[in-house]
């Protein structure tokens, strides 16, 4: 019997596919081994390089570094020579030993006691009077009995609109009334003067004339603008018309 079925399986075939495959698995396997061998071969040939250098085959010396950069040298800025600062040494200034002295002061013999007095004035007369004048003459004379002279004559107003001269105002308040005049006029409406106001050269007010009294106001008001308003220096003596409204509280 085994005979029979030995006999029939060597007679039996392998179909093509099979055996084309079974070729090609072989061949991818023979590859893949000669392959794995060559690696192997390349791996021992370097080790033993490495592992085999002599001491007459030293490497070289690394090469040196380059040189570094040069600097740029900045030419330097010529020093501005300073002008010498001459010093004067003071010369010492030789005294002499003899000096003159003052004379004692002379006492005069006529002098009643009175201090300061002076030569040639007049006993019981004021401190700081003038040689010459007159006994009992008027303060602020002259000696010899002159008279001061007159003072300068100020020269013509000029007429100008109010608001020339109002741009100028240092101080311009308003003057106050009296109080009998509030009491008499509380609570009445309408109530205004007009006045000629006059500014010197200096700024000050020099006068003020009611063009439209106020009666009862006016010495106020015309004192109040003499003593209070100031402006600023003007060229010529100038004049304007102010309108003044009264509100009493």
């Amino acid at each position: 019997m085994f005979d029979s079925i030995s006999a029939s399986g060597l007679n039996r075939r392998l179909p093509v596919s099979t055996a084309f495959s079974v070729g090609l698995h072989g061949l991818i396997v023979a590859s893949i081994f000669v392959f794995a061998t060559v690696r192997a071969r390349q791996a021992v040939e370097k080790e033993v390089q490495v592992s085999f250098i002599g001491p007459g085959n030293k490497p070289g010396p690394p090469p040196p570094p380059p040189p570094p950069p040069k600097r740029r040298s900045t030419p330097r800025r010529p020093r501005l020579e300073q002008p010498k600062r001459i010093v004067e040494i003071p010369k010492p200034v030789e005294v002499p030993k003899d000096l003159p002295q003052d004379p004692p002061p002379v006492e005069d013999e006529a002098d009643d006691g009175e201090e300061g007095g002076q030569e040639g004035g007049v006993a019981g007369g004021v401190v700081g009077g003038v040689v010459g004048g007159v006994v009992g003459g008027t303060v602020g004379g002259q000696g010899g009995g002159g008279t001061a002279p007159p003072p300068a004559e100020r020269p013509k107003a000029k007429n100008v609109p109010a608001f020339v001269v109002q741009r100028s105002a240092i101080r311009q308040p308003q003057p106050r009334l009296s109080e009998v005049f509030k009491q008499a006029n509380r609570g009445k409406q309408g109530i205004a003067g007009m006045y000629k106001v006059c500014v010197d050269l200096d700024g000050k007010v020099y006068d003020v004339v009611p063009v439209k009294p106020v009666p009862g106001a006016d010495e106020s008001i015309i004192d109040g603008i003499k003593d209070y308003w100031l402006f600023q220096p003007q060229k010529v003596p100038v004049c304007f018309l102010y309108n003044m409204p009264i509100t009493i509280h």
